[in-house]
C-alpha cells in the first residue's frame, strides 16, 4: 500500500489494514505498507503493526525487499483485540 498521500488515519483506517492483512493472509498475500509519514510510521510502532505488517520507505522498496516481518498461519490466533501485539508474540512463536 503506497501511503504517501496519506494525512489522517483513525483506528477505523488502522482496523480496514488489519482486516485486509487477515483476507489476504488467508490467500498467501501479503500487505506492505510503503511510505508512511513520520508521525504515522511512529503510530504504527507503538501499535505493533510492523510486527505485523512491515513499513518501507518507498513502494519500490515494498516491492523489491522480502518483508522480514512477514507471518502467515496464525491468522486464527489473531482475533483478540490486542491483536498486533498478540500475533506479533505469537509470530515470534512460529517456526519457519
Amino acid at each position: 500500500m503506497d501511503a504517501s498521500k496519506v494525512t489522517y488515519m483513525d483506528s477505523s483506517g488502522i482496523s480496514m489494514l488489519v482486516t485486509l492483512w487477515r483476507i489476504l493472509d488467508q490467500r498467501g498475500g501479503v500487505l506492505r505498507v510503503a511510505a508512511l509519514s513520520a508521525h504515522y510510521e511512529q503510530v504504527w510502532n507503538l501499535l505493533g503493526l510492523e510486527q505485523v505488517f512491515p513499513v518501507f520507505p518507498t513502494v519500490d522498496a515494498a516491492l523489491q525487499t522480502p518483508a522480514a516481518g512477514d507471518v502467515s498461519g496464525i491468522r486464527e490466533e489473531c482475533t483478540t483485540p490486542d491483536m498486533p501485539a498478540a500475533c506479533a508474540a505469537r509470530a515470534e512463536k512460529t517456526p519457519g
